[in-house]
């Protein structure tokens, strides 16, 4: 088949978030269809990323749209956005060389189906008249933006992510039921989508892990040493390091004195660095291009993540890699665990540190679920597991549309 692929970055290197996905995504599909890709970029640099992407789709073009604008240009086109019924992001996505483009490729190609790489990107759906179209919901995005408006104290902040909460709500229903199909990647996000868009055809393909990269070896962790991987370039990784080390590292360390936490992670806050400075129990390690020695060297993983959705890819990485995990309600959401049994789930500070103190502790119960969280990864989150269901998915919307179309034509 002959796939348009548009994704509001470029996926490479493959190295947080999204990108993961996106990347995993385009190299299982681009193995057995002929895939044309469309991206933007932040700036002129990140034209020498694009080339692994050309290697493996039949052709990929980007755009530049810068992120480090001005902080007034920034303000400005979030007033401006207050008169428009469209969500910020759904404005800010759609840009004419970006739409120039893909009527370019649509009328030059046979394209078989098309695949929008998140809801930012779904405006451009309305350019399609008979093509198939799928999207991947990598999140529920007013779930996020709620989620997130709960745990903020600013009033300001508040009363305009309230008036997006709204904007998107509506937008993302509206957009979910123009799709032939949407992929959520968890049980409960596509739950939210159902109660959002009864009508929408919804899916579940969950996010995967790279099974042979994070691998466990034979690295010796370090006793009483915990991890965090994530940039905090991220809101939602900003607030869960906070609420980490406001109000549960404080309660570890009355009981380990020598607990020592590692932040792995690109763009350290100040607050985090100057917490860091002489403090023996608290390390920033920044960016990192490979993560797992210092997950390999951990004893436990930590990811008190508090907001955001989906389906947390640090956290397959470490089942992946073997470690003991302790996470919250929303980090193990989309993956199908057993507390107690895969990983630890705690919401509560207290109870956050005294399970983390416990996997310290009992080497053995880690161990036990470490190696359970392992088989799981393996079995049922693998990338190539994860590729062929979005196969199969294009193989269904495509055969549905031919189906309808064909019906369309007898009854005419």
């Amino acid at each position: 088949m002959n796939i348009l692929f548009l994704s509001t970055e470029n996926p490479y290197p493959p190295d947080h978030g999204h990108y993961i996905r996106t990347y995993n995504v385009l190299k299982h599909v681009s193995r057995h269809h002929n895939v044309h890709f469309l991206g933007f970029i932040k700036s002129k640099e990140g034209f020498k990323n694009v080339e692994p992407i050309r290697e493996m789709c039949k052709t990929a073009d980007v755009f530049i749209m810068p992120d480090d604008v001005s902080r007034a240009r920034l303000y400005l086109s979030l007033f401006l956005n207050l008169f428009s019924p469209l969500p910020y992001i759904a404005q800010k996505y759609y840009r004419k060389s970006m739409k120039l483009k893909v009527e370019e490729i649509l009328r030059k190609n046979k394209i078989d189906v098309v695949h929008f790489d998140m809801l930012h990107m779904s405006r451009y759906q309305t350019l399609m008249s008979d093509v198939p179209t799928v999207l991947t919901e990598h999140n529920v995005e007013s779930l996020r933006i709620h989620r997130l408006l709960k745990n903020s104290n600013s009033m300001v902040f508040k009363a305009f992510m309230y008036l997006q909460y709204f904007k998107l709500k509506n937008f993302e229903k509206r957009a979910c039921a123009r799709f032939d199909a949407c992929a959520a990647v968890s049980d409960d996000d596509m739950r939210v989508l159902k109660s959002m868009c009864p009508g929408a055809n919804l899916v579940v393909i969950p996010n995967g892990v790279d099974t042979d990269y994070f691998a466990p070896d034979d690295t010796h962790a370090i006793p009483d040493s915990l991890v965090w991987v994530g940039g905090m370039n991220n809101m939602y990784n900003r607030e869960a390091v906070d609420f980490f080390l406001e109000e549960i590292f404080p309660l570890i360390l009355g009981r380990i004195p020598d607990v020592k936490l590692t932040v792995v992670g690109k763009s350290p806050t100040r607050r985090l660095l100057h917490l860091a400075d002489g403090n023996k129990n608290i390390e920033v390690a920044g960016y990192a291009d490979d993560v797992r020695p210092y997950i390999r060297k951990a004893a436990v993983y930590v990811a008190p993540i508090k907001s955001g959705g989906g389906t947390k890819l640090k956290v397959l990485n470490a089942l992946s890699m073997a470690k003991p995990v302790v996470t919250t309600s929303v980090g193990a959401e989309g993956i199908d665990v057993i507390d107690g049994e895969h990983l630890i789930i705690a919401d509560d500070p207290i109870d956050f540190a005294d399970r983390t103190v416990e996997l310290l502790r009992n080497t053995q119960y880690a161990a036990s679920l470490a190696e359970k969280g392992r088989r799981l990864m393996v079995e049922k989150y693998d990338w190539e597991i994860i590729g062929r269901k979005m196969n199969r998915l294009y193989e269904e919307v495509v055969a549905l549309k031919s189906d309808i179309q064909t019906t369309r034509y007898r009854f005419q």
